[in-house]
């Protein structure tokens, strides 16, 4: 074993280094364990229904989650078991601890974009999703570099001085969040300011209660990483929060395409009908109106897309759906349960509107 002595780093530093990433192994392999759970919740409820665009972002997300721990898991074995012998200071990096940059930088920019496109969903201005466009691609660009810098670092020691690049995209990143997170909030607000009913604002107010926590979830790891990144400069510790807002990013992301069918619920509250009869077949069409029994039901269309991104029903319906003809389609309602409150004493045929090819 050589000298420690000549080493830029502090034993004791490196030691603290080691101890940190062991607690972040336990931290981040939690927090993939909760995404997996929200992934077999969305694959048994959501799965056959979503846009093919959704179900390869939350494989794909998922899948850089997994990717990720195993490289994490790898560089904590290799430092730990096979270079125990060594001091950390001037070690060969192993490839694994170069990718997590990369894959993190990837997961990352996948979420923030899933989160711009409901943005764009809200509110339909350009020019918003296109600045939001230009910081999410700034970021991430910062990470591939930060990337490329780590590859021709050859030990711990070398890679402790790529200090600028982290701080610049601690910043970015939590910037974007904060950033994302108020331009949701804001749309909602204006939403539930403009003339809307009590059970309508209601469900506002939990919409933005839910951005709002999702968004501190993330913006707060990503500003730790910062502070940590600048105030401890020979430590690692900003890396535990970076790698720890990646898989909050995956858990936020999965648990709000689960939270669809309460949504759904609460617009069904907010309309003041709380049971229906079965429809087979529901039309996907540009407003949110549905003809129940001779009755329209009519939610803005802003509830339908924050959560689910695709037009859906505004209320959730049980019973298998038919695919829609080209022609008028027709569907059976049958008689509610004893105690519904929609009117409907025998079968009706309820004539749907065609749905645009």
């Amino acid at each position: 074993m050589s000298d420690g002595s000549s080493y830029a780093v502090p034993t004791e530093y490196l030691n603290w280094n080691l101890g940190v990433v062991l607690i972040g192994i336990g931290i981040t392999g939690a927090l993939f364990g909760l995404a997996t759970a929200q992934l077999g919740v969305y694959v048994r409820q959501y799965w056959k229904d979503d846009r093919v665009f959704l179900r390869v972002l939350v494989s794909t997300v998922w899948g850089l989650d997994l990717f990720h721990l195993c490289l994490y898991a790898y560089s904590l074995f290799y430092f730990l078991v096979l270079e125990h012998n060594n001091f950390a200071g001037q070690q060969i990096l192993p490839w694994t601890s170069n990718a997590q940059t990369f894959v993190n930088a990837c997961l990352t920019a996948m979420v923030q974009a899933f989160y711009c496109i409901r943005v764009w969903s809200l509110s339909k201005q350009v020019a918003t999703v296109i600045g939001l466009g230009i910081i999410i691609a700034a970021n991430w660009a910062l990470g591939i570099v930060l990337f490329a810098e780590s590859l021709m670092a050859t030990s711990v020691e070398a890679l402790a001085m790529l200090g600028d690049f982290s701080v610049a995209m601690s910043s970015v990143t939590a910037g974007t969040d904060i950033i994302i997170t108020v331009i949701l909030v804001l749309l909602l607000y204006t939403s539930r300011s403009s003339g809307s009913s009590h059970r309508s604002k209601r469900l506002i107010r939990k919409l933005m209660f839910y951005t709002i926590n999702s968004g501190l979830l993330t913006s707060i790891c990503a500003l730790l990483s910062l502070i940590t990144n600048v105030t401890m400069v020979t430590t690692n510790l900003y890396v535990l929060f970076y790698y720890i807002g990646a898989r909050l990013y995956t858990v936020c992301m999965i648990a709000s395409l689960n939270a669809r069918q309460g949504l759904r619920a609460h617009i069904a509250d907010a309309t003041g009908i709380t049971t229906f009869p079965y429809i087979g077949t529901v039309p996907e069409h540009s407003g949110s109106t549905h003809v129940t029994g001779g009755g329209r039901i009519r939610a803005p269309r802003s509830y339908t897309t924050l959560f689910g991104i695709r037009r859906e029903p505004a209320i959730s319906l049980d019973g298998p759906a038919t695919p829609l003809t080209p022609t008028t389609s027709k569907a059976r309602a049958l008689e509610p349960e004893p105690g519904s409150n929609v009117g409907l004493r025998r079968v009706h045929t309820l004539t749907l509107p065609t749905r645009t090819q």
